[in-house]
């Protein structure tokens, strides 16, 4: 089974990489693909197309992604014990 942070991650980064000029399109067709089938070799393949970007490159999508990541509260949300129980509601 693929971990929610998984995808949570792939759909950052796709968002982040549509935002970034200088990206090669074979890594964002990587990434896409990823997402796609969920496969766990074409994640691998995907994390290996970002990891042989520039160095400066991979830093500045990565941080993206991160501080994305980082302060999307529906995240934490989603991994409550009751966000997938008998009620959607969340509390606050």
């Amino acid at each position: 089974m693929i971990d929610p942070a998984d995808i949570r991650f792939f759909q950052t980064l796709a968002l982040v990489c549509t935002q970034t000029d200088g990206l090669d399109t074979p890594c964002q067709n990587a990434i896409q693909q990823a997402l796609e089938t969920r496969d766990p070799q074409d994640m691998r393949a995907a994390r290996h197309a970002v990891d042989a970007l520039d160095d400066g490159l991979k830093d500045r999508i990565l941080q993206q992604v991160h501080r994305l990541m980082a302060t999307d509260i529906s995240a934490i949300w989603d991994v409550m014990s009751y966000a997938s129980g008998q009620t959607k509601e969340r509390p606050n």
